[in-house]
């Protein structure tokens, strides 16, 4: 891929880590961020594609659905997740054109630039500001748009394994964001990748679990190590042979 960027390109990602989750998406995401030609978010997953499909209704369905259920699984004590878990998976439903979505970042910025200034990483004050109050002042594609930050002579990406399994709108809007947009799609042993995955969300990495919870969460990854279906869904709107 060539570096010189062309004027329409510029705050546009040319390339996308798709997944798999499990699959060394960090390791990439780590070796990309450390090359002087390559621009990476200081974040890694802005998650962007995954929710610009969302609406608040949906999101609000999602909380009528999800927290009764999480609160009666507490209550049983069978409830694997930690407590923290609900927050961040309801919150990653945000749609980002939604006020809730512009709401929560205002809410979270306050603690995010505690923990920068802890951490002494006062450098990345400016992005995080934008990544956190951007909304208010520019829409959706805009904001996500603006949270690139490359020279003329570098390309930016983002890496982001939750995009692996996006329905064919969000694809089809993916790919017209930046049409000379690549993917990028690391795969591993699907067995290998199916056990790590369980094993990091249940936070029980090695460990043994109950042949019920097993099942219940490999049944809900395998579609992550279904690497052939969902590629093909994405080369339908690229301009490559399918297969």
């Amino acid at each position: 891929m060539s570096n010189n960027r062309k004027a329409d390109q510029i705050g546009k990602p040319d390339f996308l880590g798709i997944g798999a989750p499990r699959a060394a998406t960090t390791w990439l995401n780590s070796c990309l961020s450390q090359h002087s030609q390559i621009y990476m978010p200081p974040f890694k997953e802005l998650r962007y594609f995954s929710r610009c499909r969302g609406t608040t209704k949906q999101f609000l369905r999602g909380c009528y659905r999800k927290i009764p259920n999480h609160v009666i699984k507490t209550i049983k004590g069978t409830r694997i997740e930690g407590p923290s878990h609900t927050f961040w998976e309801l919150r990653s439903l945000l749609p980002p054109q939604s006020p809730l979505f512009v709401l929560s970042h205002m809410l979270a910025f306050p603690y995010k630039v505690y923990r920068l200034m802890i951490n002494r990483e006062t450098d990345y004050l400016k992005w995080f500001s934008k990544y956190y109050l951007g909304r208010l002042y520019w829409n959706p594609e805009n904001w996500y748009a603006s949270l690139f930050e490359p020279t003329e002579q570098q390309i930016c990406g983002e890496v982001c394994p939750v995009y692996d399994l996006l329905p064919d709108s969000s694809i089809e809007y993916m790919m017209s964001f930046n049409k000379h947009m690549r993917i990028i799609y690391l795969i591993r042993n699907p067995i290998e990748r199916d056990w790590s995955h369980t094993s990091w969300y249940t936070m029980n990495p090695g460990g043994s679990l109950p042949m019920s919870v097993l099942q219940l969460y490999t049944d809900r990854f395998q579609a992550f190590s279904n690497y052939l279906s969902n590629l093909k869904r994405y080369l339908k709107y690229m301009a490559v042979p399918t297969f």
